[in-house]
């Protein structure tokens, strides 16, 4: 079995016998075998997409071996008008990303209703024991982010409580989402969304931050 125009063996091409036999199937080669055929005049058809069909005829005697090739010719499929319709899932917004992974990611989100509620005294009481426990034991501390921008150690001023919008807590690096993903994520990732939200876009947005940076006290 092969391409009338290349001679390349032409595989998962369905070939039968109008004898009432199992059809077969070409295999990478394109090479197919019918066993224990009859003796006589045979029909032979082949067909697979994008090819236009192949019938011929084939005559054996008994105890005879016959080895054939069908030369099979393409023929475009004409399809029907498909109309493709992109919708945008992830919402615009100053949050719209943390939208996003409150959705689709194995984090902890602390969001500023509950903070009011639990009035802490500092965002470090908002983490889970079950967190502080696991970064002790492995003597690591996670990596933060304010309103995107990574920060280079958790050392600094305070956060007022009551001035972030989101807090994510991802404990470990299994769970951190690609955007904080990197070698500096092997403990974890805290990221804070103030109500003020990220700054402007511009090249230094990504940057560590330069400048004094919070502190998380139990």
């Amino acid at each position: 079995m092969v391409d009338a125009a290349t001679g390349r063996p032409l595989a998962g091409v369905a070939v039968r016998l109008r004898n009432g036999a199992p059809s077969r199937v070409s295999d990478d080669d394109g090479r197919f075998v019918f066993d224990e055929v009859p003796a006589g005049t045979l029909a032979v058809q082949a067909a697979r997409p994008g090819y236009a069909d192949a019938s011929g005829s084939v005559s054996v005697e008994r105890g005879q071996s016959v080895r054939i090739q069908i030369r099979m010719a393409t023929q475009p499929i004409e399809l029907e008008l498909i109309e493709v319709t992109a919708v945008r899932t992830r919402r615009l917004g100053l949050l719209a990303d943390v939208q996003y992974r409150m959705k689709h990611e194995p984090g902890l989100f602390i969001q500023h209703d509950e903070i009011e509620v639990r009035n802490p005294r500092s965002l470090g009481q908002l983490i889970p024991i079950t967190a502080r426990m696991r970064w002790e034991s492995r003597r690591c501390s996670p990596t933060y982010y304010i309103d995107g921008i990574r920060l280079s150690d958790a050392g600094g001023i305070d956060i007022v409580p009551t001035s972030v919008e989101v807090m994510e807590i991802y404990v470990g690096p299994a769970s951190v989402p690609a955007e904080f993903s990197g070698s500096t994520a092997g403990c974890g990732v805290i990221a804070i969304w103030t109500r003020r939200g990220p700054p402007p876009a511009g090249p230094d947005t990504t940057a560590e931050s330069p400048g004094p940076q919070p502190r998380f006290s139990p």
